[in-house]
């Protein structure tokens, strides 16, 4: 988090934490002793990599309520609609004095006086930034129960935004206080679960509670890092097979962004993948291309345009899979359709196809190795926060769930 204007004293930033701490506690008794008949609620989602280079859905804000179309982020603390979109209510603009104020701000607080309205700056991976202040509304809400809750819930209102964003706005899954997941749960409507299911060929769905987790079938792996220090769903060590082989690639800790487009590798681990892949290439009747866009690793083919992925197992281009080292036989398959992107103009194919893995050296994260939308795809994936662990099983994400 960046920080606008003051530095508090260290009594400040001790008295914020110990706020942010009673609150989180308090929330935490709370939704303990609600959580006896939950619910779950599921959210159809659009857009593809393929179209929109992200997923989105509709939250409903206010009373009557009006619909805002966000981008999906598992990396993302806040959700946040645009302001020009949104106009709040000035009995609902969020104070500085507030726990999740101290939360969103974290240690770089950028309050003069406790009344101030809560103001924020949130940079992302890409150099994009959204500058805005926190409010409160309700968002009605229907449960798989069939019931409509009407839910107050902290969230961002962006007055100024720097860079491309996907969507109206933003909406933030990860595990901090202020995660749209852990406000519904300190609320004791819904377990301390979500998952998605991101369809390679549009849309899918997201949910929210642990009921659709399936009781089988399930890969699972811890999430490694400490809630209170890093609100990301952060796993591994990890191993990278080729083509079923052991390679170089060994004991990364890879974060699960669902907002990236892409998934990205550090340089060498990303420079390595890539020789494998090209070296693989080098005896069938593919060859470099020029690159589109972003997308700086492209091939085409010889003779004729590529237009399926399909045609890109096995023949041209290995599985990967990523193998993690300390639970036996856990692996995150990456059959071609999880890192390649086929590239086409509107409806028309444009006889190529890119790597959707890049060099995450470039990103400036502390971690650079990150798994995208792009290799979560056909795959339900779900984040277990009350048992810290995330699971994939694949499955046909055009298919809606059934209760």
């Amino acid at each position: 988090m960046e920080s606008k204007t003051l530095i508090p004293k260290p009594t400040m930033v001790m008295m914020a934490a110990l706020q942010v701490a009673l609150y989180t506690a308090v929330q935490s008794h709370l939704s303990q002793a609600i959580l006896q008949d939950t619910s779950s609620i599921v959210f159809p989602l659009s857009g593809s990599i393929h179209t929109h280079w992200a997923y989105l859905t509709t939250i409903n804000i206010g009373k009557p309520h009006k619909p805002f179309k966000v981008h999906v982020d598992t990396a993302s603390e806040l959700t946040w609609p645009k302001e020009h979109l949104y106009k709040p209510k000035t009995d609902s603009i969020v104070k500085c004095e507030d726990p999740l104020c101290v939360a969103i701000q974290g240690k770089e607080r950028n309050c003069e006086n406790p009344d101030d309205r809560c103001e924020y700056v949130i940079p992302f991976s890409d150099g994009s930034k959204t500058h805005g202040y926190l409010v409160r509304d309700i968002f009605p809400i229907r449960l798989t129960t069939g019931s409509i809750i009407d839910s107050p819930l902290v969230f961002g209102c962006g007055y100024k935004q720097i860079g491309t964003f996907r969507g109206v706005g933003m909406l933030g899954l990860s595990r901090g206080p202020v995660g749209f997941l852990s406000q519904m749960h300190s609320q004791g409507l819904i377990k301390q679960v979500m998952g998605h299911c991101l369809s390679s060929q549009e849309g899918g769905f997201l949910f929210l509670g642990d009921d659709l987790v399936p009781r089988t079938g399930v890969s699972w792996t811890p999430i490694t890092n400490n809630y209170h220090e890093d609100r990301d769903y952060l796993s591994g060590p990890v191993d990278l097979l080729f083509d079923g082989k052991a390679t170089q690639v060994r004991g990364l800790k890879v974060d699960f962004d669902s907002g990236s487009a892409l998934s990205w590798l550090n340089q060498s681990a990303y420079q390595h993948t890539l020789d494998l892949i090209n070296q693989a290439l080098k005896k069938t009747k593919l060859k470099p291309a020029e690159p589109e866009g972003e997308l700086s690793v492209c091939w085409s083919h010889k003779k004729k345009p590529i237009i399926s992925l399909d045609k890109m197992n096995n023949k041209y281009f290995k599985k990967l899979t990523l193998s993690f080292q300390n639970i036996p036989n856990v692996k995150l398959e990456l059959p071609p359709q999880a890192y390649l992107i086929l590239i086409k103009v509107g409806v028309i194919f444009l006889g190529k196809v890119c790597l959707g893995i890049d060099d995450g050296d470039k990103l400036g994260l502390e971690n650079p190795n990150l798994i995208g939308a792009i290799s979560m795809q056909d795959k339900l994936v779900m984040y277990d926060n009350d048992n810290h662990r995330i699971g994939w099983a694949s499955r046909d994400c055009n298919i809606p769930p059934m209760l």
